[in-house]
């Protein structure tokens, strides 16, 4: 597009002169039309001047009919008070903005290490659309490493709208060694299947009947004198016994079901507020998904948070004999594994009875496992 051109009228003047008059003044006329008593041309806006002169040293009149070029845009869109009203607003608009959060980058970061970080920083209050203060992001820090995710090390960096989460993978904690350690002692009574010492003196052998806090491995070790020598204790000592607990299992029960119905909401979420958001007064099992809000490729301060959601209903019922024995089996070989973790069943034995609608379980067996404690 051309910079500023205009295109003008002159009548009453001889052509001939005038236009001679115009290569002098170093005018290039453009587009020559003739129109009654006059004629038509276009020229540069600077060069007008000298156009209007000379048509007046001919007794002539001119006048400017069309006005083209990229300097009369630009002067008709300046003369507008109202863009420039706005480019000051969205000016103070844009540094205002830049102390909230508008994006937030993990670098380094597999998915599954963005998503626990993301989820932390989530729970104290850091994601797109907040404010950004010192003490908030000396919180995340903290929580990053507090919460034991893999993170050894953190560090929020904000600027300008951006927020980088830099970390650094934890150190194996080492093992501290002293020279002085605790006797291995018995944590049941029972009679012992099995032995197997790392290091320190065994005080027992299979066969050995034990009882509570009896030693079972000594730290001490005797040299070749017989002197007793300060050491650690570790090792395993496998012991048969019998353990027995008992529990109630009622046959009604109430559960939650789904109704097989799927509902999605949207809101929005800018800084502390919230736009668009359903409260639920359904039971409901949910799934949440949160988005940063995007204008095509632009991140802006705001979050898009996706809540899928089952409806549930409640529903009851009450179960057969042989499954509520099944469940109460389960709930004590439960309790049973979660004291001895590796326990080995050897017999065992059970019992029930029903009074008003509740079955009372008891269970009994012989089992092996290792009953080390320190």
């Amino acid at each position: 597009m051309k910079w500023a051109w205009v295109k003008c009228s002159v009548k009453n003047v001889d052509v001939q002169d005038f236009l001679r008059e115009l290569m002098q003044a170093n005018v290039d006329p453009r587009g020559l039309q003739r129109e009654n008593k006059g004629i038509q041309f276009t020229c540069r806006a600077g060069q007008y001047r000298m156009v209007a002169q000379a048509a007046r040293k001919y007794g002539g009149i001119s006048k400017i009919l069309q006005r083209n070029g990229i300097y009369f845009f630009l002067k008709k869109g300046l003369q507008r008070k109202g863009i420039w009203l706005g480019i000051a607003c969205f000016e103070v608009c844009l540094l205002i903005s830049q102390q909230y959060i508008w994006h937030v980058q993990f670098p380094n970061m597999d998915s599954v290490q963005k998503k626990r970080a993301e989820t932390v920083l989530r729970q104290v209050g850091i994601y797109e659309g907040v404010r950004s203060t010192e003490d908030l992001l000396s919180l995340g820090e903290t929580e990053l490493v507090r919460k034991q995710i893999g993170f050894g090390w953190a560090s929020l960096n904000f600027e300008k709208g951006r927020l980088s989460v830099e970390t650094a993978p934890a150190e194996p904690i080492p093992s501290i060694f002293t020279a002085q350690g605790t006797d291995i002692i018995a944590k049941t009574a029972g009679e012992i299947v099995s032995v197997s010492v790392e290091s320190g003196t065994a005080m027992i052998k299979p066969g050995d009947v034990v009882i509570p806090g009896q030693v079972l491995i000594a730290t001490d070790k005797p040299d070749r004198d017989g002197n007793p020598v300060p050491g650690q204790a570790a090792g395993r000592v496998v012991a048969s016994f019998v353990w027995e607990t008992e529990c109630d299992q009622p046959l009604q029960y109430d559960i939650q079901r789904p109704r097989m119905k799927m509902q999605t909401s949207h809101s929005l979420q800018i800084g502390n507020r919230h736009f668009g958001e359903n409260e639920q007064e359904q039971s409901t099992m949910g799934i949440l998904r949160h988005y940063p809000l995007m204008l095509g490729e632009l991140p802006l301060p705001g979050t898009w948070t996706e809540e899928n959601m089952l409806l549930m209903e409640d529903s009851s019922g009450i179960f057969t004999e042989t499954l509520a024995k099944a469940k109460a089996k389960k709930q004590c070989l439960d309790e049973m594994y979660k004291q001895w973790s590796d326990t080995k069943i050897i017999e065992e034995q059970e019992s029930f009875s029903m009074e008003n609608e509740i079955l009372h379980y008891k269970y009994r067996a012989k089992i092996e496992a290792d009953i080390c404690m320190k």
